[in-house]
């Protein structure tokens, strides 16, 4: 959680003989909700009779670090 701290300032009231009496708090939720997308290629080779070989795609979940 952050906490922020805001004050008077340029208010004529702060000028007076007021003194400070505590802070009122309140709190803001912020819902951050992001979408991941990550692209997968897979090498893909071919020999001299034009067969095609394609390297396997990793199963739904697996993570390769780079």
């Amino acid at each position: 959680m952050k906490s922020r701290l805001f004050r008077w300032t340029g208010i004529p009231c702060r000028k007076a003989n007021n003194q400070e009496a505590g802070y009122e708090t309140r709190q803001v939720i912020d819902v951050d909700i992001t979408t991941v997308v990550t692209e997968w290629r897979a090498e893909v080779l071919e020999d001299s009779q034009g067969k095609r070989y394609v390297a396997p795609f990793p199963d739904s979940g697996d993570t390769i670090s780079n």
